[in-house]
């Protein structure tokens, strides 16, 4: 007969192992003789959407620091990175624009795009044939300065703003005889208006736009812009594309037809430590939000690199079989 001392510790331990098996008590509330419940100790969940890629981002949401910048940088402000300059715009308010010779953005670039002059002077030159599909190049052979090499940086796509408006122009021999780089820069949202004022009065001077899927993005986008600003817009001008242009000559020659593809493969660059062009929203929200500079910067430079690379590939298209 078995001893009812033994059946009674058996069952008190078939109860022990069965209240482990049960979720943990909640605390109990916190009283004066007890102190503050102890917290129940969990695993961390982990949340794939909570995680931020981006340059120089912190990696977890809800960490963001107040300026973009990496922790151990001196943030700068934009008058001292820059040697741009207020500017009053003739639809009011002011806006800033840099100026800026192509010696200064890429001498290697500068000094190829020396040719450019003389090409569009030359009615045997590929560069000559380009342009005539678009207007007769006759008026341009002495007057370079009247092609508008134009790309925009924005704060994103649809609605949203343009921040920046970077147009190139060639220098009557006169004024120095190369290109220079002019970007008119809203600081703020609010000289959105200011700087499409300014670029539209660039525009009487002008007899051909030259831009990289301007066709289906830049031009359409400007005039949107404009008239979500109240601005009059002009009437189209002759526009010649560089990229229908690249794609027609180099379309399965290359692995793509972006401009970087074409600046590394075609012109012989390659850019180190441009900032890619999916993060200039955000750069561009955390200057507004911060007014550091360091980043835009950077977007000042990728906008003044591609303005120069056009000109560039220009020089280097060849005549058509």
């Amino acid at each position: 007969m078995p001893n009812p001392k033994d059946f009674r510790k058996r069952m008190e331990k078939r109860k022990q192992g069965a209240s482990s098996d049960k979720a943990p008590a909640a605390p109990k509330p916190a009283t004066e003789e007890s102190g503050p419940p102890v917290p129940t100790q969990t695993a961390p969940v982990k949340n794939p959407a909570a995680i931020h890629y981006g340059r120089l981002r912190p990696t977890v949401s809800g960490t963001k620091p107040a300026i973009r910048a990496h922790p151990l940088r001196t943030p700068i402000l934009l008058d001292q990175a820059t040697d741009g300059r207020e500017v009053p715009s003739p639809d009011g308010g002011t806006a800033f624009v840099i100026n800026t010779p192509d010696t200064a953005i890429d001498p290697v670039a500068a000094r190829q795009c020396e040719t450019f002059p003389d090409l569009l002077a030359d009615m045997q030159s590929a560069l000559w044939e380009r342009l005539a599909v678009v207007l007769a190049p006759e008026s341009l052979a002495s007057q370079p300065q009247k092609i508008l090499f134009l790309d925009l940086e924005t704060a994103g796509l649809g609605t949203s703003p343009v921040f920046l408006i970077g147009i190139m122009t060639w220098l009557a021999a006169k004024d120095g005889g190369r290109f220079v780089v002019r970007q008119f820069l809203a600081r703020n949202y609010a000289e959105e208006r200011a700087i499409l004022s300014l670029f539209l009065a660039k525009l009487p001077e002008v007899e051909v736009l030259v831009s990289f899927n301007g066709k289906s993005f830049d031009w359409p986008f400007l005039r949107t812009r404009a008239a979500a600003c109240g601005i009059p817009f002009v009437e189209d001008l002759p526009h010649l594309d560089l990229l229908h242009v690249s794609r027609r000559i180099w379309k399965g020659k290359l692995p793509n037809c972006k401009l970087q593809t074409l600046e590394h493969r075609i012109c012989g660059r390659l850019r180190v430590g441009d900032i890619p062009g999916e993060e200039i929203p955000d750069a561009y929200h955390d200057y507004v939000r911060t007014s550091d500079a360091t980043e835009l910067v950077e977007i000042l430079k990728h906008n003044a690199m591609d303005l120069l690379t056009l000109a560039d590939l220009m020089t280097r298209f060849p005549k058509s079989d």
